[in-house]
């Protein structure tokens, strides 16, 4: 069993992982502080016909946040780690990671837009191999004041399916996505 969440280290945020054997014990756990001194929370992990495990969440670095993914070993050392900030320079995070079979990494989350202040849908689709970003996609409702996404599914052609909600005012829609696996 893989957990993933943070922790508190005295001075900020952490994420953390845990790896749990069949009778619960603790095989290992790794605490990860981003590249900046702020708060790096994790919200989603998945594990890949290896047993190698993907987490994401998202990483302070003083002004904004960013999308931050981590690739671990079955051993629990770091294979990769990654960073995404949308064009727009603001606020991104990933709250939803499923895999396809080749073990590519799709995310799902938020990004807002500084000159606008709306938030939307952001997916992502990372290679398994070294995290390299295959791309990315933004989507809202149109006329939607914010639109938050809160899961993602891969099927078995690849192709993402994000669902979440979408507001204008006090009305609530939901609204799902469907992105082609060769290019959101």
């Amino acid at each position: 069993v893989y957990v993933t969440g943070s922790s508190f280290n005295g001075l900020d945020w952490d994420m953390r992982t845990v790896k749990h054997g069949p009778d619960g014990s603790t095989l290992w756990s790794v605490a990860y502080a981003g590249p900046a001194a702020g708060d790096d929370r994790a919200s989603a992990v998945a594990v890949d016909a290896t047993g190698n495990a993907y987490v994401a969440g998202y990483s302070w670095h003083g002004t904004s946040s960013d999308v931050r993914t981590i690739k671990y070993a079955v051993s629990g050392a770091v294979l990769w780690s990654v960073g995404y900030d949308s064009p727009d320079h603001a606020d991104d995070g990933a709250v939803g990671l499923a895999l396809n079979a080749t073990g590519d990494v799709y995310l799902t989350g938020w990004s807002v837009s500084w000159s606008t202040g709306r938030r939307e849908y952001l997916t992502l689709k990372l290679a398994a191999a070294d995290g390299s970003l295959l791309w990315s996609a933004s989507q809202g409702e149109p006329g939607a004041d914010s639109s938050y996404a809160s899961a993602i599914a891969v099927d078995g052609s690849g192709d993402a399916y994000v669902t979440g909600t979408s507001a204008t005012g006090q009305n609530k829609n939901y609204l799902t996505v469907k992105y082609a696996a060769a290019d959101g």
